[in-house]
Formats: C-alpha cells, sequence, structure tokens
C-alpha cells in the first residue's frame, strides 16, 4: 500500500484499489484477469488508536438488494455464525511477524525479514494516514460511531451539504440516505444527487420517501435506533415493523438490534408483552445470555419437549423462570427409551495439550450434558444432525461445554461456551479453546490438502 499524487493505491494478489481523496472519493479497481478499471464502492472501516486514525479496505462492501417488495424480513432463529470469511492480510501479517521474532539473533540485532516487515508496516501506516488527514475531525468521529459503511457515509457527508447534521440528529435516517438505492424500487440512477435533493427536506418527507411513514412520530421512533445499531437489515425490518408494531415501537425509550430481532419472530410462536420489551432496553444488568439468546433456547427445548401453545413472555424474570423449568424437564427425559441414530464425525480434532475434552456423539450424551451442566444442550440434537453445529463437553482447565458452529464460509468457528448455569468462562480458558479452534481447523485444512484423492 503506497500513497502518492492524492491517491490511494492498494496491492493484492486479487488485484489493485485505486482511491482518490476527500472530499472527491472515488475508488476503481483492476484484477489481474480484467481489462479494464471497473468503479467500485470499496469496504472501507475506520478505527482510532492511540496513534491516530486508521481503516481497513477491502473490495467492496457485500451488495444489498432492493427490498421494496420483497419477502418479509425475519431474523433466523438458530444463531447466525459471524463470520470471519477467512484470515485477512492483517491477521496473516501478524502471526507472520510473530514467528519472525523467533527469528531474531542472540546479540538481539533483529533479523533482515523483521526489518523488512517493519519498513512495510511503517509505509502502510503513513500511507492510511496520509490518505485521511484532509478528512475533519468531527466527520471521522461521526462516521465511525457506525458498525459498517464507511465508505457510503463519507460520501454522503463530502458530496451533501448539511449532511452532517442529519447524521447528528438521526443517525438511521442518514444512514438510509448513504445506501439509498436500498430503500427505492426502482433505484435512482444517480443516488448522490437524489440524497442532495432530499438532505433540504423536512425529515418526515425524507423518512417517507425511504419508505418509513412520513409522520413526526415515525421521524422519532427512527431517531431512537442509535448509530452502532444501524445496519442495512436493521433499518429494513425497522422498515418493515412500523405496520404491525408501531404502537409498541412509538412507546419504547430506546431501539437496538436486539429489541429489532425478537420484535421480528413474535408471530404464532412467541408474543413479547410491552413490559418485558421495556425492561430489555432499560436495564443496566443484563442476563448471562442475550434475551435472544434465552428465547431462542426456550423455543427449541420446548419444540423438543412436544409443548403446544405460543410463548408468551411477560418478564425477564418469567423468562428465566421458564429457561429454568424447561431445562429441568429436559434433565427428567430417560436415557434408556433414546433410539437416535449417531451423530456425524466431530469436525474438529479434541486434541490439545492444555485442553481435555471430549466430543458429544448421540442425543444421549447431549442430554445428560444438559442435566450435568444445568443448560439446555440438550435441546441442540437437531441442529448437530443437520451437520452445522457440534458440541464439546470440557473438562479442564475448568467444566464447561462449547459449541462450533459452520459459518457461511465453511469454516468452522467457536459459537458458545459456557459453564454450570450457562456462566462465563475464564479468560485464559478462552484464550485457548480459541486457540484450540485456529489450530483445528488448519489441521484439517492441511489434512485435506495432503490427501492423495484421484480427483
Amino acid at each position: 500500500m503506497t500513497f502518492r499524487a492524492g491517491k490511494l493505491y492498494d496491492f493484492s494478489k486479487t488485484g489493485i484499489i485505486v482511491a482518490s481523496q476527500w472530499p472527491d472519493m472515488r475508488a476503481w479497481r483492476k484484477t489481474p484477469k480484467g481489462s479494464r478499471w471497473m468503479q467500485i464502492r470499496p469496504l472501507l472501516r475506520l478505527e482510532k488508536s492511540s496513534k491516530g486514525w486508521s481503516f481497513d479496505l477491502d473490495r467492496r462492501e457485500p451488495r444489498m438488494q432492493n427490498r421494496v417488495s420483497g419477502k418479509p424480513i425475519r431474523f433466523r432463529i438458530e444463531q447466525d455464525p459471524s463470520g470471519e470469511e477467512s484470515m485477512d492480510a492483517d491477521e496473516f501479517f501478524a502471526e507472520y511477524r510473530m514467528e519472525l521474532d523467533d527469528d531474531i539473533p542472540e546479540d538481539g540485532e533483529k533479523s533482515p525479514y523483521v526489518v523488512w516487515w517493519d519498513k512495510v508496516e511503517k509505509q502502510r501506516r503513513e500511507a492510511k494516514a496520509e490518505y485521511l488527514q484532509p478528512i475533519p475531525e468531527a466527520v471521522l468521529d461521526a462516521v465511525a460511531d457506525y458498525p459498517c459503511r464507511h465508505w457510503h457515509l463519507l460520501n454522503l457527508v463530502s458530496r451533501c451539504p448539511g449532511a452532517l447534521d442529519l447524521v447528528r440528529s438521526n443517525p438511521a435516517l442518514a444512514f438510509c440516505l448513504a445506501s439509498l438505492w436500498v430503500f427505492r424500487n426502482p433505484a435512482p440512477c444517480r443516488p448522490l444527487r437524489s440524497a442532495r435533493s432530499l438532505i433540504r427536506k423536512p425529515q418526515a418527507e425524507i423518512a417517507a420517501w425511504l419508505g418509513f411513514p412520513g409522520t413526526r412520530s415515525a421521524v422519532r421512533v427512527i431517531r431512537k435506533l442509535e448509530a452502532r445499531d444501524c445496519t442495512i437489515p436493521n433499518l429494513l425490518a425497522l422498515r418493515q415493523l412500523f405496520a404491525s408494531h408501531g404502537k409498541k415501537l412509538r412507546h419504547l425509550p430506546r431501539i437496538d438490534s436486539e429489541l429489532l430481532r425478537l420484535l421480528t419472530w413474535e408471530g404464532d410462536h412467541c408474543r413479547f408483552s410491552v413490559r418485558f420489551l421495556h425492561e430489555m432496553v432499560s436495564s443496566t444488568s443484563p442476563l448471562e445470555m442475550s434475551d435472544s439468546a434465552y428465547v431462542r433456547d426456550v423455543l427449541w427445548m420446548r419444540q423438543y419437549l412436544g409443548e403446544g401453545g405460543a410463548l408468551v413472555v411477560r418478564s425477564r424474570l418469567q423468562l428465566s423462570k421458564m429457561h429454568d423449568r424447561c431445562v429441568d424437564r429436559m434433565g427428567r427425559t430417560d436415557l434408556r427409551v433414546l433410539n437416535h441414530p449417531p451423530f456425524p464425525d466431530p469436525p474438529l480434532a479434541p486434541s490439545n495439550p492444555f485442553l481435555e475434552m471430549a466430543p458429544l456423539q448421540n442425543e444421549a450424551e447431549l442430554l445428560a450434558e444438559g442435566k450435568i451442566q444445568r443448560n439446555c444442550v440438550g435441546a441442540y440434537g437437531r441442529r448437530v444432525r443437520t451437520g452445522k453445529l457440534f458440541v464439546y463437553r470440557l473438562l479442564s482447565p475448568e467444566r464447561a461445554t462449547l459449541s462450533v458452529a459452520l459459518a457461511r464460509s465453511g469454516r468452522w468457528q467457536l459459537s458458545e461456551i459456557k459453564t454450570s448455569h450457562n456462566g462465563k468462562v475464564g479468560t485464559e480458558t478462552l484464550e485457548a479453546v480459541q486457540y484450540w479452534v485456529d489450530e483445528a481447523w488448519r489441521g484439517s485444512l492441511a489434512g485435506c490438502a495432503s490427501r492423495d484423492e484421484p480427483f
């Protein structure tokens, strides 16, 4: 990565990205097999540290289809793996740097490889700092509060006078304007020109143009979603919920990702009282697990136990008691009457010198683990049989139950790890388990690559 003549150049095996500087931020990409440059909206994530501002740059943000006339948005009840696709360049070079540090001669002098890598790191830091230098500090602070789409937001602020005021007064509405083609059908041909004309109008008119109710009360509801919870799925879900949950949304003091997830689940299988929703968004003492995780586990256990009717949640205390009651009923299941087929082979070998662990290989072992640990792992059998989840019993350095989930990238990663009664494990245990997951996954890949297959 280098910076010269007002442009940032990022070179990688997948191609070259060239990005021009603020306020005329544009980006182009060319692949090794491509014959011409293509204009893109790159994935840019701002980060602030003690050394100043920096950022990560990738090819582009994931494309979001226009969802104006699509099916209703529903967050999956099954836990969606957050998914690192694979080890990115920074992780690779950080690990490579650790290997190089081991190559330091006894006299304390750095090896040529470490000297070379220090020079590369310094050049990258300086190029990033020089690229961000023209952007005002206030703009960087405002945009960095969002979890994603920083490139889109920087373009909105730089090209649309008054956009920074909208970012401060109504972060969610500004986030929608930065990606307004997702909220309009047909999408505008010149999105920034459309945003520039909308900025001058009242926020109620902007909301109506984006598909939200065009009222002041709707604007006040949208304003309750803070910048850190602004994502495309969240805002599409919020827009959809106005029709069915508008009254609840108006009476809640705050809206966040957890609340939107629960409200999109509400239907024939579960219902939530206003009191419970108030407690959830107002509580300063969170439960051991998130509220949606408790609801998800209770639904799974009720399904396993054959309980009919909808799950009605009236308070957080009632939800916790309901969870414990289902765990008790799961623990009283007679293991002798089970005749389920064995689970698939464990995806990651349970071999690590710092951990003593064993895979749970059938339904009876899952139920026994749930009974001993007082948790809901006994209801995970259906997910394990689908091959998307696997559960292990951790015996040392402390007693716990852990699960690994299959990410969309095809990589197995740590999903949950809990002690008895869904308690938290120690930091050292968590780090050791995470290290085991990473190493076991790399080992499985190496084993596949070295196998002598005929095709």
